[in-house]
């Protein structure tokens, strides 16, 4: 069967009566309302990055693709507001591509929140939830994205993490921080910093220290060393439902 046109935007999911198989229909928007950040991604071709500043048919397209996120991944479909009515704390950022015959094909899609409540670290922020059409992953659009979310983000906590973005994120500085009162919160840094006493240096050797002087004269002895090559660590086969970005 040769398809012509898209699927309906506005189903889920949509059943394919020729071929008996599950489809997924990528949105179209007619524009975007927006600021643009250039992807610097061999493999994306013409796709952007846009954080979002309004649109309804944009926020329809975000709560289709909330639905996406939570059905691959089993979960429970985010809340996804209407544009009037967007969180000033709640940033929703999208991919997107020119379409070949009006406006733009929506690639992913994510929400980033900011919070307060993160003992130590003020404001950090956490990805709620992220979302790429299969057919725009593998192509460093996750990737060349991260670049972008963890310069406005400087400490970012990724709640669910897909055994993709896990592959995407491996190697990429972090820091642990003990709760006290719950389990322990990795946030991701652009650069390798101490829980306790923030940015480290980084030796000789390549490993980074923190160098912080403690009271009585001690010297921190907090570290961070680049793992080894994710071609070294052995494989892990991933789950069905677990490719939700890259």
């Amino acid at each position: 069967m040769i398809r012509r046109h898209f699927p309906d935007p506005t189903e889920p999911i949509v059943l394919d009566g020729w071929t008996s198989s599950w489809v997924l229909a990528p949105a179209s928007l007619p524009q975007i309302q927006g600021v643009q950040h250039a992807l610097h991604a061999p493999r994306a071709g013409r796709g952007g990055l846009w954080e979002l500043r309004g649109g309804e048919a944009a926020f329809k397209a975000l709560r289709l693709y909330g639905a996406y996120y939570a059905q691959e991944l089993d979960l429970d479909p985010p809340v996804v507001p209407s544009a009037d009515a967007q969180p000033k704390h709640l940033s929703f950022w999208i991919w997107a591509l020119p379409a070949y015959d009006t406006g733009v094909r929506m690639l992913g899609a994510a929400a980033v929140a900011l919070r307060t409540d993160v003992y130590g670290v003020n404001p950090s922020a956490e990805m709620t939830w992220c979302w790429l059409f299969p057919l725009a992953r593998h192509r460093g659009l996750f990737s060349a994205a991260w670049n972008i979310f963890i310069k406005r983000y400087p400490h970012i906590r990724c709640e669910t993490l897909s055994m993709a973005m896990k592959i995407s994120l491996y190697g990429r500085p972090s820091m642990t921080l003990e709760t006290g009162d719950g389990p322990a919160l990795r946030l991701y840094t652009e650069a390798p910093e101490c829980a306790q006493h923030g940015p480290m240096r980084q030796g000789s050797t390549g490993a980074w220290h923190c160098h912080a002087v403690l009271d009585g004269g001690a010297i921190c002895k907090g570290t961070w060393t680049a793992p080894a090559p994710i071609r070294a660590v052995p494989a892990v086969r991933e789950p069905h439902g677990q490719r939700a970005a890259r």
